[in-house]
């Protein structure tokens, strides 16, 4: 499992997402990853065992640098 950023071919946003075996699963409610490395261990435990966002295969999204200019 590899927490990402992504992009859409159908939106300019970046999305956070947990990408396992050639998919990407949006982890909604995740704004950032900034967002997500300020949950405790337990919140972030629960976010990546539930997302159930949409689905995309990794070769139909453009992967992002994984800081954002929230990040460290």
């Amino acid at each position: 499992m590899h927490i990402v950023r992504f992009r859409t071919p159908d939106s300019a946003a970046a999305r956070v997402g947990i990408l396992s075996a050639g998919t990407i699963t949006e982890m909604t409610g995740v704004g950032s990853l900034a967002e997500l490395w300020r949950r405790s261990a337990a919140e972030l435990g629960e976010s990546l065992s539930s997302a159930a966002g949409p689905a995309y295969a990794l070769a139909s999204v453009t992967l992002l640098p994984p800081v954002d200019g929230a990040t460290e």
